[in-house]
């Protein structure tokens, strides 16, 4: 996971000696509460560092997700991308998700393990954090688009030759 100071210089805060399988779906999470970053993949703690010496820089530049300093690019999928500000969902090694993330108002299974609490409401639960949602991508739409819209009504431009794939 690598993020920026001031816009220009990129840092490598989180690395990690997991590999991400081919042929396997696999869930990765980055998190920050207070001054820990932690990196999780498929529920454990991958790696950590204390970045109580930075701050992230506020751009208007584009988020990239999935490539990294004109060099690295992601060679497989991603499905359901959300990114939520303010709330650390997990800290801690947590059961992974088994259905898709629940948008607010959206049902979903009362006993399904988000590792955040749900709020049961008539037949079924809702991301009591949905306000802190900045981006939630379903991976949903039209096979070969590079034109997403996520859950919040943003749209998003795919980059680098990605597109949906149904």
């Amino acid at each position: 996971f690598a993020y920026s100071r001031d816009g220009v210089e990129s840092i490598s805060a989180l690395t990690t000696g997991n590999v991400i399988n081919a042929n396997q779906w696999q869930h990765v999470a980055v998190t920050r509460s207070g001054s820990a970053l932690k990196l999780f993949v498929d529920g454990n703690v991958a790696a950590s560092t204390d970045i109580s010496t930075h701050s992230f820089f506020d751009t208007p530049g584009p988020l990239l997700v999935g490539h990294y300093n004109n060099s690295f690019w992601l060679n497989g999928y991603m499905d359901e991308v959300r990114i939520t500000k303010g709330v650390a969902r997990y800290t801690a090694a947590f059961t992974v998700p088994t259905e898709a993330f629940p948008d607010v108002g959206e049902s979903a299974s009362a006993t399904a393990d988000f590792n955040i609490p749900l709020t049961v409401e008539g037949v079924g639960a809702h991301d009591p954090y949905w306000g802190n949602v900045s981006l939630l991508l379903h991976g949903d739409g039209a096979n070969g688009s590079t034109t997403i819209t996520d859950q919040k009504g943003k749209t998003v431009t795919a980059y680098g030759g990605a597109q949906v794939v149904t």
